[in-house]
């Protein structure tokens, strides 16, 4: 069974990787989902890995009824006040299209509020990486791996 230490050592040495729009890559890099992937694939979670495979090639984020829908069937629900290093956590995206109230962005919560995720920096050049930082964002809800406590 994985544990929260696994999914962090497997989690943490991506930081710095750079972010794609459209990829689930170590070499090439990652979009946010894309990176919830990369985690999947380093733990054996074929299922997971697989479930959020359809939102890596999107240049934006889904809405936030797909990923849930997606997050359902492979991992339990948790509510955010509950929410510990190890989880993924479902963010509203600050500044970013408007029109999409729904518009949501998957990180990985780290120990002391801190969380690991995959952002794009400069939209012109659409450039970015991996980042480990304190959570600025509001959380719609946040997600645990069944069986983990």
């Amino acid at each position: 069974m994985v544990t929260r230490t696994d999914i962090l050592a497997a989690a943490l040495p991506l930081e710095g990787l750079p972010w794609h729009p459209v990829g689930a890559s170590e070499v090439a890099g990652c979009n946010c989902i894309g990176l919830m992937v990369i985690i999947a694939e380093k733990l054996k979670l074929k299922k997971l890995a697989r479930a959020f495979k359809p939102y890596v090639g999107m240049a934006s984020p889904p809405g936030r009824k797909a990923l849930v829908k997606a997050l359902r069937e492979h991992m339990d629900f948790v509510p955010p006040a509950a929410a510990q290093p190890g989880d993924l956590l479902l963010v509203k995206l600050r500044g970013r299209n408007p029109d999409d109230p729904e518009l949501t962005h998957v990180v990985l919560m780290l120990e002391g509020g801190e969380i690991l995720e995959a952002l794009c920096l400069d939209k012109k050049r659409r450039t970015g990486r991996v980042l480990r930082r304190l959570n600025p964002y509001k959380v719609h809800s946040a997600w645990r791996l069944p069986g983990l406590k």
